[in-house]
């Protein structure tokens, strides 16, 4: 059961990462990694993406990229996912790295995954409408305000119904970032709808 105990060590530094200590994270998620070199594709993936995440958070672009490479040779080696491991495919995988990416500012190099991220199943809701808030965040940093909005508008969209805490937490994020652009057009429509839609929710 070394496989499994390094999937909770990846839960917790998971948890890290979404509190804001990308060092911590970065350092639990490697200790995962060691402890199961010979693990299969889909947990190292995981680990190792969520290893990037943290040293993203941490500023430190050369051990994310490293990490993300080896969340790459990982995806390689996709097979049958134990049920305990949940979601995990390389669009998961391009979620993180376009996450990555944002938290470094590296805004362009983000987009390039985005398609990756949203090649999901129909039936990967939540993870979709993440992946949506986070490229309108990405579309933000380009400064490209219209196609961020739209792109947020379907995120919003679907928080209605999913009722998501951690969706919710990111569409807030976004409206705070969006706040320096509040006199475009398409900002002001986006709040507008999103006033609408999150008050009758």
């Amino acid at each position: 059961m070394a496989a499994f105990g390094a999937y909770v060590m990846s839960n917790m530094a998971a948890q890290l990462v979404y509190l804001g200590d990308g060092r911590t994270a970065a350092e639990m998620a490697h200790a995962a990694a060691t402890s199961t070199r010979l693990g299969h594709g889909p947990l190292l993936a995981r680990i190792y993406t969520t290893q990037a995440r943290g040293h993203a958070l941490a500023g430190d672009i050369n051990a994310c990229r490293t990490a993300l490479a080896q969340a790459e040779h990982a995806t390689g080696h996709f097979g049958n996912t134990p049920a305990w491991l949940g979601a995990s495919s390389p669009a998961h995988h391009a979620g993180s790295a376009m996450h990555c990416f944002h938290d470094l500012g590296l805004h362009a190099e983000a987009a390039r995954h985005s398609l990756s991220a949203l090649d999901l199943p129909h039936d990967s809701a939540r993870a979709r409408a993440l992946h949506e808030i986070l490229l309108a965040r990405v579309h933000l940093g380009l400064r490209d305000i219209e196609r961020s909005c739209d792109t947020a508008r379907r995120a919003l969209r679907a928080a209605v119904r999913l009722r998501s805490r951690r969706l919710h937490d990111r569409i807030r994020e976004y409206a705070i970032e969006l706040r320096p652009h509040q006199r475009h057009p398409a900002a002001q429509a986006w709040r507008a709808e999103a006033r609408q839609l999150l008050t009758a929710a």
